[in-house]
């Protein structure tokens, strides 16, 4: 049996374990494990129109008439050479920002991507950057210029973005900003961005749709395998509803796959890089 005094000993134990607890959830807050977590209130986004956004690249619309570079995550990218697009004009999709040189613009409709990387790093990247809200989900909410995932009750601080894009469609493609349809996936609203620029040419590197044992050439997203293949089904079938469209009605658009393992070289055309640089 414990004595009087090892009663108190047990007890002062547990009391100390249970405030060591409690400032390990409170650390553990602040940091941001705890996931979904309500986000701080903050100044209301630009209310950006559509006719600012015209206005915002408007010199880009007018001197886009070309071929353009989009950079996915696909692993057919493992081992690129990125410094064969130095001298090319091109469009990153999400975490390809940081491998591309001389790169153009940036464009993502993940809110969770910037949870993923260095801000730091990626404020230094000086490229016009979108963001995607994609409105279609009926979550998605905007009032007094705050936009608010009311799934999480998470608030969209957009500020270290150049140009907001309010998209309220997924599928098809669209040739305003007004009618930008999303396809549910950033690699899909780069295309889409590229098609309302006016780019002839559009080549694909990294759009596979596909894995080789991993989600992407680079690291840092920590999705597994398993779990990452339903998506690429769905956001195959966005692309190639969008891209059937898009050759119907403006078959003088080029989209060329430049990966050898894209499911969407049986949509598009398929020519290995080194044949069109």
């Amino acid at each position: 049996m414990f004595s009087e005094e090892g009663h108190k000993n047990i007890f002062e134990v547990r009391r100390k374990r249970k405030i060591s607890s409690q400032l390990i959830r409170i650390r553990r807050r602040k940091r941001g494990s705890f996931l979904p977590m309500k986000v701080e209130r903050r100044e209301p986004t630009p209310n950006l129109s559509i006719l600012s956004i015209q206005e915002a690249v408007l010199g880009d619309i007018q001197t886009s008439d070309g071929e353009i570079f989009i950079v996915g995550g696909g692993p057919s990218l493992v081992g690129f050479g990125f410094s064969s697009l130095t001298d090319k004009c091109t469009l990153a999709v999400n975490k390809s920002v940081f491998h591309i040189p001389n790169l153009n613009y940036f464009i993502s409709v993940d809110y969770t991507f910037l949870r993923k990387v260095s801000k730091e790093v990626f404020n230094s990247i000086r490229v016009k950057k979108f963001f995607v809200a994609d409105f279609s989900y009926p979550s998605l909410k905007e009032v007094n210029g705050q936009i608010t995932d009311t799934r999480y009750d998470m608030t969209y601080d957009l500020r270290d973005y150049n140009v907001l894009i309010r998209a309220r469609k997924q599928e098809g493609i669209g040739y305003t900003f007004d009618d930008f349809r999303t396809g549910r996936n950033s690699g899909f609203c780069a295309l889409q961005l590229a098609v309302i620029f006016g780019f002839r040419k559009i080549y694909l590197l990294g759009m596979d749709l596909n894995q080789r044992g991993k989600t992407h050439y680079h690291e840092g997203y920590g999705e597994r395998v398993k779990t990452f293949v339903p998506k690429l089904d769905k956001y195959y079938d966005y692309f190639k509803i969008g891209l059937e469209q898009l050759h119907q009605e403006r078959p003088d658009i080029q989209v060329v796959s430049c990966s050898p393992i894209s499911r969407l070289n049986d949509v598009i055309p398929f020519r290995n890089f080194c044949e069109v640089v």
